[in-house]
């Protein structure tokens, strides 16, 4: 179980840390450049939803990617 746990912290971290460039790929119009499963991930965590046939970023996901640009600068 801690293991499974661990890895899944992981996965979280790993997915938070790529989220600014996931946000940025998505503003560009290039969402096939956001790596598979990402996205997916992104709407499972509460990161991004759909909304009139698009992702967009919700305010959890917003302070979550604040928290990666702070921790980079």
């Amino acid at each position: 179980m801690l293991d499974e746990d661990s890895s899944l912290m992981a996965r979280r971290d790993a997915l938070a840390l790529a989220l600014p460039a996931a946000i940025n790929m998505l503003w560009k119009c290039r969402a096939a450049d956001v790596p598979p499963g990402h996205l997916d991930d992104y709407v499972a965590l509460g990161w991004m939803r759909w909304a009139a046939g698009r992702l967009i970023i919700t305010p959890q996901g917003a302070a979550v990617r604040d928290t990666v640009i702070a921790r980079e600068q």
